[in-house]
């Protein structure tokens, strides 16, 4: 494994841990290991290769994707801005993401996103639209009108109780977050956490971050 390609699993941390403590009182102790299945796989290089090592890494894309499933791909593409400036998620990673999908049989690939900037222009200058339009099955949108969302309740919720959701995150089998590591005012550092919030209305965004504010 080179420094560049780095796998770590929950199983793998406490084995290691135990290890350590095992050693420490007995000498050498026995394992029985099972197969692992990676949660975390750090790849560098460009953005095609990148992504379908990744996947690779993480036991290829029928992990997560069964046949017939429709699938909503979540990416950041909320601002009007092309990749070379990285505030939204490369063009060519969903690409990617979503051709893996349909190879590993799904009926339908729906990559999404509430945009904060004018959802026209969001589409035309991250080049998500572009990279995905000759993906059979793969359609591109931005959703900003209330009625792509649907209100559901919060059961035990205690700062929000309801919440309006896109109807197609609900509605699908399967959510893939594809955000874009970024720096964050309040959280340090926002990855999927602030493209995930981004499936909600923009009222329910905004309570949401008044909370995080403050406590601080």
């Amino acid at each position: 494994m080179s420094r560049h390609n780095r796998m770590i699993t929950r199983r793998k941390f406490l084995k290691t841990a135990a290890a350590g403590m095992a050693l420490g009182l007995v000498g050498s102790p026995s394992f029985s290991v099972a197969k692992e299945e990676y949660d975390l796989a750090v790849i560098s290089g460009e953005p095609i290769a990148a992504t379908r090592k990744a996947l690779e890494a993480l036991g290829g894309i029928s992990r997560f994707v069964k046949k017939g499933q429709r699938v909503v791909l979540k990416p950041n593409m909320s601002f009007s801005r092309t990749p070379e400036f990285a505030t939204t998620t490369h063009p060519l990673v969903v690409a990617t993401v979503a051709q893996a999908c349909i190879e590993a049989g799904a009926q339908q690939v729906l990559v999404l996103d509430h945009t904060l900037q004018r959802a026209e222009l969001c589409l035309e200058r991250t080049g998500i639209r572009d990279a995905c339009k000759n993906i059979p099955g793969v359609h591109v949108l931005a959703l900003q009108e209330r009625k792509f969302f649907r209100e559901i309740k919060i059961p035990q919720g205690k700062v929000l109780e309801r919440v309006e959701v896109i109807k197609e995150v609900l509605d699908n089998s399967v959510l893939i977050n594809i955000p874009i590591a970024k720096s964050h005012s309040a959280t340090g550092v926002s990855i999927g956490m602030n493209g995930i919030e981004r499936v909600f209305t923009l009222n329910t965004i905004l309570i949401r971050r008044l909370q995080i504010w403050l406590p601080l």
